[in-house]
């Protein structure tokens, strides 16, 4: 069985990282006219930071990278009501028990806040690390 993992994970990572970029459709800036001025501009700055790795050569040949650092800060909310209609008890195995006539619960609200905050740091171009 784990001889069948190998090729699978190879062809994952050969779609991941390599066919999908093939697979998008439509006109990309460099391919565009329009931008021609800019991507020309990009070859002639003078690129003088350690990250993203390779960013100088990526400058050179016209590509925009993004910058090297950034944070990324989301919030999120969520909020749900939980309906308790029948309680049912039993042991050791035997046929559960409807109790539903001696214990009720009223109406239960649960609600979630989360903040989060990602710094995070570009290693290579398309390679983005989460710190």
């Amino acid at each position: 069985m784990h001889l069948f993992k190998f090729p699978i994970l190879v062809l994952t990572f050969v779609y991941v990282f390599v066919a999908t970029d093939s697979l998008s459709q439509g006109m990309g800036k460099m391919d565009n006219p329009a931008y021609k001025a800019y991507f020309d501009s990009l070859r002639q700055m003078d690129y003088n930071y350690k990250l993203p790795i390779f960013g100088k050569g990526a400058y050179k040949r016209g590509y925009d990278i993004p910058y090297a650092w950034g944070v990324g800060a989301v919030y999120f909310t969520q909020t749900q009501e939980i309906a308790i209609d029948q309680v049912a008890i039993g042991f050791n195995g035997s046929e559960l028990v409807d109790i539903s006539n001696i214990i009720q619960f009223g109406p239960t609200i649960a609600t979630t806040n989360a903040y989060t905050v990602r710094p995070r740091a570009n290693a290579f171009k398309d390679l983005k690390l989460f710190l």
